[in-house]
Parts: C-alpha cells; sequence; structure tokens
C-alpha cells in the first residue's frame, strides 16, 4: 500500500514538473520511425506504470514475459524503459524490484541526456527499496517469532501430555493402592472374625 502511494506522489510529482501521464501508449505512439523516444524517459515509466495500475496479478506475469520479449527481438530505449517498468511494479519481486533499480541507474548512465525525471524517479524508488526491505526484514522476524512461539506451543503441548500421562498413571497406582488397602481390611476383618 505504501509503494502504491510513493508511485501516486512520484506520479503527481512530475505531473508538476509537466510531464502529462496518458495511459494505453502503444509502442508507435511513444516512439519515432527511427526508434527514438517522443516522450521522456520518465513519462515513458509513468505512462507504462499508469497502464498495469489495475491489473491481476496473472496478467502482471504475463506483461513480464511480453516486455521481455520485446526487449530480447529489440533492444531500444523504449523496451528498456518498459522493462524498468515492469521491473519496479508493485507485483515484482524483492529481487525483480532491485534488478529494475540497477536497470534504471545502468539507463541513466548510458543515455546521460535523456534523465529528465528519472532522479527523482530513482530517489523515490531508493525510499521504496528500504521501504521493502524493511518490510521484508519485519516479515522475516515475525516468521522467526512465529516458528519460536510454534516450537514453545509444541513444547507444551507435549509437556501436558506428558503431565495428563502422569495423572493417569498416578490415579492407576492410587485405584491399585486403595484395592490393596481394601484388601488388607478385607483381611484384617476376617483375622478379627476369626479371633472371636
Amino acid at each position: 500500500m505504501r509503494i502504491q502511494c510513493l508511485l501516486f506522489i512520484l506520479l503527481a510529482f512530475l505531473s508538476l514538473q509537466g510531464c502529462a501521464l496518458q495511459s494505453g501508449h502503444s509502442f508507435s505512439e511513444n516512439t519515432s520511425n527511427d526508434g527514438s523516444l517522443q516522450q521522456s524517459s520518465s513519462e515513458t515509466i509513468l505512462s507504462c506504470l499508469q497502464t498495469h495500475t489495475n491489473i491481476s496479478r496473472k496478467s502482471y506475469k504475463n506483461a513480464v514475459k511480453e516486455t521481455e520479449q520485446n526487449y530480447t527481438a529489440k533492444n531500444n530505449a523504449y523496451n528498456s524503459l518498459q522493462v524498468i517498468c515492469i521491473n519496479i511494479h508493485p507485483y515484482a519481486s524483492y529481487s525483480q524490484f532491485r534488478k529494475g533499480k540497477k536497470q534504471l541507474a545502468d539507463y541513466m548512465t548510458q543515455h546521460p541526456n535523456d534523465t529528465s525525471g528519472l532522479g527523482g524517479l530513482e530517489y523515490l524508488l531508493e525510499q521504496m527499496n528500504r521501504e521493502r526491505a524493511a518490510r521484508r526484514n519485519l516479515s522475516n522476524k515475525i516468521e522467526k517469532e512465529k516458528q519460536s512461539l510454534n516450537l514453545k506451543n509444541k513444547e507444551l503441548i507435549d509437556q501436558n501430555s506428558r503431565l495428563k500421562s502422569d495423572a493417569e498413571q498416578d490415579k492407576a497406582r492410587l485405584n491399585e493402592l486403595r484395592k490393596q488397602i481394601d484388601q488388607l481390611k478385607n483381611i484384617e476383618s476376617i483375622i478379627k472374625n476369626r479371633e472371636h
């Protein structure tokens, strides 16, 4: 949820800088005949993110495959930005997200004249990465605590079973002792009756 908020803030920030986003652009709308971009790089990435905002996880997986195939078939600036977009999407795994961050940094190095708005995007991605790492660490910590509690719970259940078993054995011994006492009383009673 916070990642989506950060993406929303990024969209608003870049909109204020004149990056008017339009969803649903096709390849031909974003590139000229020679393959160069008509939109800025940040607009292309953000348009892609906006286009994929409400897709299902299954559709996202299909978009990842399609984007990677397009990139493999034609390694140009537009397809590079699409790969970055798909790798920084909220559905991206942690490793995929980190890969997208690195791809963005590499893109900025390879295209130093085409970095308008990408610095801000890179900054927000770093913040998101920190948040994801913190959430991942918290999740790992919670999982360890859960495992520890499960182990303690299992130990308590085992101890309870042992105590129940011991109690049953003590009860059986007590019943046996009662029977022996009753038998001794009967013997004593028989002996007293014989004496009289």
